[in-house]
């Protein structure tokens, strides 16, 4: 796919193929595989519902107004910032990862980071909680149709499918970029 995507593209094929291998090298806890790629037989291929919060539910400022989906990372809610009155989504950690103290650390590490990162393709990290012991993040709220809404239609065109796969390709690029700038600053420090 990459090749007839690429065509007489060797430069864009050469970039791909550096941002997956990193891709695949990069350890995150937000890397975990769904349930339906485990071969959980009782996996859910849509997303399910929500359910640990209900409308009217605050985490700090935010009021939960609805929930959006969820899966093996968490919990997502549309919310609203009471301070700015705008809409937001609120991602709620799953126990696993609030329960584990080395975990909490990489979350807060990598919520940072994303937060550093400023890009038309990438959410923007708003801010980062924890009540009665729920972690939470806070992004942009991005009104539309999911990927996997879409898919549900049929099949991509193949030119909408590389403009996504392009737009994926640069985020994914500008936050290993990111990445590479943060790790050489710690590093000068150390």
């Amino acid at each position: 796919f990459l090749d007839n995507a690429c065509g007489d593209n060797p430069e864009l094929r050469t970039r791909l193929d550096r941002l997956l291998a990193a891709h695949d090298r990069t350890g995150s806890v937000f890397k975990t595989r769904a349930p339906e790629e485990r071969g959980d037989p009782n996996a859910v291929t849509e997303p399910r519902a929500a359910a640990s919060l209900t409308p009217g539910a605050r985490l700090g400022p935010y009021v939960i107004t609805a929930a959006l989906g969820a899966g093996g990372m968490g919990e997502v809610y549309k919310g609203c910032d009471t301070r700015l009155d705008r809409s937001v989504a609120i991602k709620v950690l799953p126990p696993g990862v609030t329960s584990d103290p080395s975990a909490r650390q990489r979350f807060e590490r990598e919520a940072r980071a994303a937060a550093a990162l400023a890009h038309p393709h990438i959410c923007t990290l708003l801010d980062i909680g924890r009540q009665d012991d729920v972690d939470y993040l806070v992004m942009e709220f991005l009104d539309g149709e999911t990927l996997a809404a879409r898919l549900m239609r049929g099949k991509l065109p193949l030119e909408d499918a590389l403009t996504y796969a392009t737009e994926i390709a640069e985020a994914l690029e500008a936050a290993h970029q990111a990445g590479k700038r943060g790790r050489v600053r710690r590093g000068s420090h150390d």
